[in-house]
């Protein structure tokens, strides 16, 4: 593939999450499902316009980063200590239950 092929599948990712992104927003729904589905929709799974390579999965890569660093810098110290302690026991839990009854499988 080539360079212009590349920029092209960027531009469509792009145009596609910035659309679907104002569709989200305008219908009070969360915006970044409203990207996630744009590409699906522009991926091999549906339409193809983007293809399965080592720029879409840098992208991807990419995209769960930025993705991870936004909810990063929306989350509110005062929310997470308001739901301290049932948080707590919830992530705890999500650890405990997963790693015993891995370690009883194997």
């Amino acid at each position: 593939m080539h360079g212009a092929e590349h920029l092209l599948e960027i531009f469509y990712l792009l145009l596609a999450a910035q659309v679907m992104a104002f569709l989200f927003k305008r219908l009070n729904q969360p915006v970044v499902i409203g990207e996630v589905l744009a590409g699906v929709l522009v991926g091999p799974a549906l339409l193809g316009l983007v293809h399965e390579g080592e720029i879409l999965e840098f992208l991807a890569e990419l995209g769960a980063v930025f993705l991870l660093f936004m909810v990063g810098l929306e989350t509110r110290l005062r929310d997470i200590l308001a739901v301290g302690k049932e948080a707590f026991l919830v992530a705890v839990l999500g650890v405990a239950f997963p790693f015993v009854g891995g370690t009883f499988m194997a």
